[in-house]
């Protein structure tokens, strides 16, 4: 007889952590939405218990405690469950909170404080990425032109847009073509990096297309207007279609490099 108490004695202590277990489950309907999670840890706690037993024994403590937590919690979960009220949202808070002031009251502040843990993780992501953009943008600062050049080489578009951010421009070869645009867009400006660079309002149109009528007058090769070396779509794109028919109407009249 004695023994049989101690049996029974440790299964029910293992099973109080079983009703513990449901008691907060269902204190946690209205996260979880359902008592069916206890319902479902349970069954699974039931099914070690049961594999213990045919390998341990019944007499393993192991056996018991899972069995013991499995049964009293899937007692508790069926009832809690087979309680909730019918009708929309009025079995949200569970049961015990719906027969109990107390519990609900204790409910009530747990819900509201993972609210207010929820607020303050998402305050503290928005200020993680506030920190990661001014330290990318403090990183910009620390870019000079020959660093700008050669990432826009380099098709580096994350530098390229630090570079912009921290107010580097393109420069006037972004039309060059050669002689007339016949040789093509140069390769520090190619045609996917030059709408990055407007994408990221890293072309200064106001400046760079006056600059395409100006040095009219020379004899050396590579000096002259840019017009002479401009491609016109790209001056089409960037100064628009006035802008395109002067610099088209220049390079026809300039017999020079025909």
């Amino acid at each position: 007889m004695r023994a049989l108490v101690q049996t029974l004695e440790k299964y029910l202590s293992f099973g109080a952590i079983g009703g513990l277990i449901g008691v907060c489950n269902d204190i946690a309907t209205p996260l979880a939405g359902s008592n069916i999670y206890g319902v479902i840890a349970a069954v699974v706690a039931l099914v070690l218990g049961f594999l213990a037993a045919g390998t341990l024994g019944m007499r393993s403590d192991i056996t018991r405690g899972l069995l013991g937590v499995g049964a009293i919690m899937a007692a508790l979960s069926l009832f809690f469950l087979t309680q909730e009220p019918s009708g929309p949202n009025e079995g949200d808070t569970g049961y015990l909170a719906s027969h109990f002031s107390i519990i609900e009251k204790a409910q009530d502040k747990l819900v509201s404080k993972l609210g207010d843990i929820h607020v303050e993780t998402v305050k503290i992501a928005h200020n993680t990425a506030q920190i990661v953009e001014n330290t990318d943008d403090i990183r910009g600062f620390t870019i000079d032109e020959d660093r700008f050049v050669q990432a826009l080489d380099n098709g580096d578009k994350r530098t390229v847009a630090l570079a912009c951010k921290s107010g580097m421009r393109a420069s006037s070869f972004i039309f060059h073509g050669g002689i007339h645009g016949r040789d093509g867009p140069d390769g520090t400006y190619s045609d996917e990096m030059v709408s990055f660079l407007i994408n990221q309002d890293c072309v200064n149109a106001e400046k760079l297309c006056p600059e395409l009528f100006r040095m009219k007058t020379s004899t050396d090769f590579l000096a002259g207007p840019g017009a002479r070396f401009a491609l016109l779509d790209r001056v089409g794109l960037i100064c628009g279609a006035k802008v395109r028919k002067q610099v088209a109407d220049w390079q026809e009249g300039d017999t020079a490099y025909r």
